[in-house]
């Protein structure tokens, strides 16, 4: 079975110091005014090597670089399956066929410095996803569980259609299940949406999906020539992170998209407590609030197992997905104690601001 993640004879991209990222990048020419680095907290991200401005083109990253669902199959085996394959599907087997070719593939380099899989909430077991204490979230977590499977069956389907006997037999030694549901965690995490000429496709674009989260971040668009740039948001200094702004995701989306929660996000959350779709966040918090929203809030808080202090003294002692799952509901209680009104919450609002 070929696992994304396999190494092979050369070096992996992954274990990169920021100057092999250079030379890589020089060598793909790939333009930028950012370079590879760590961030504190969040991995690997981009800094910038010079000050830009808002609007200024902090990466470029050529047409020939990109996988695009809509033409990664092309020229393989299994062009012929695209049609009634869904985007992630087309994506996450592309992306497994040309970790296939070895050192014959233009992104041999970009598949090496692919991370492990995302623990989205799809990959966590029953047990953990309790420990949310949102039930709402864990039903949405089975729907995106039984949707990454039939992408798997669709796949499957496809190739039962168009491959023959032998050719059948040999896609499925060479690719598991859990090497589909690994690519496809993978894609969906990382492939970005852009308007073209062949309609909307989604892209995974070497060194740009290294741009960590900020709601003050920069934007993605694909200039005449089809490469694709990161443009800036806000004025940024030498030495400080690029970032890109993912959208107005809740932690909600963070954990169920992505696996993990965004340190702004943890301040700017949103939820719902009256059972509609309507969300309230902290920015809605400086209007008045309707006296039946606070009663609901404070009626949500009652049927949570524990408090934010029990889970603040939990949180000392956990890690993992269990650490995750504390960070989130606390995160989650605060905000539902200050729509109750709570002045304590607004304290802490504030504390995470300054």
């Amino acid at each position: 079975m070929q696992n994304i993640q396999d190494g092979g004879p050369r070096v992996r991209a992954a274990t990169w110091s920021t100057r092999e990222f250079d030379s890589w990048m020089d060598l793909l020419g790939i333009s930028r005014c950012v370079q590879v680095d760590n961030i504190d907290g969040c991995g690997r991200g981009l800094r910038a090597t010079r000050d830009l401005l808002p609007d200024e083109v902090a990466l470029k990253v050529p047409s020939e670089l990109l996988l695009s669902d809509q033409t990664v199959l092309h020229h393989s085996n299994y062009e012929d399956m695209q049609e009634g394959m869904s985007w992630s599907s087309r994506l996450a087997l592309g992306l497994l066929n040309e970790k296939s070719r070895g050192d014959r593939s233009v992104h041999r380099d970009y598949i090496g410095m692919l991370p492990a899989p995302p623990r989205v909430l799809s990959r966590w077991k029953e047990d953990e996803l309790v420990e949310l204490q949102n039930r709402t979230l864990e039903g949405e977590t089975d729907m995106i569980y039984f949707w990454r499977h039939e992408n798997w069956e669709d796949t499957i389907t496809s190739a039962e259609r168009v491959l023959t006997g032998s050719e059948f037999d040999s896609f499925r030694q060479r690719i598991s299940q859990q090497d589909f549901l690994d690519a496809h965690d993978l894609v969906c995490s990382r492939a970005i949406k852009l308007e073209t000429a062949r309609g909307v496709e989604r892209f995974l674009v070497p060194v740009f999906d290294l741009a960590n989260h900020s709601p003050r971040g920069g934007r993605y668009a694909m200039d005449e020539d089809g490469n694709v740039c990161l443009i800036t948001g806000i004025e940024v200094t030498r030495g400080a992170e690029v970032c890109l702004d993912y959208g107005g995701r809740t932690n909600d989306q963070f954990l169920l998209h992505y696996g993990h929660l965004s340190p702004a996000c943890l301040r700017t959350n949103a939820t719902r407590v009256d059972g509609s779709q309507h969300h309230i966040s902290w920015l809605d918090l400086g209007e008045p609030l309707h006296k039946n929203v606070r009663e609901a809030a404070e009626a949500l808080l009652q049927t949570m197992p524990t408090s934010v202090e029990e889970d603040l003294n939990l949180l000392e002692e956990e890690a993992g997905e269990q650490a995750l799952a504390l960070q989130y509901r606390i995160g989650k209680k605060q905000l539902l104690r200050a729509i109750a009104g709570k002045q304590e919450a607004f304290d802490w609002f504030l504390e995470g601001l300054f």
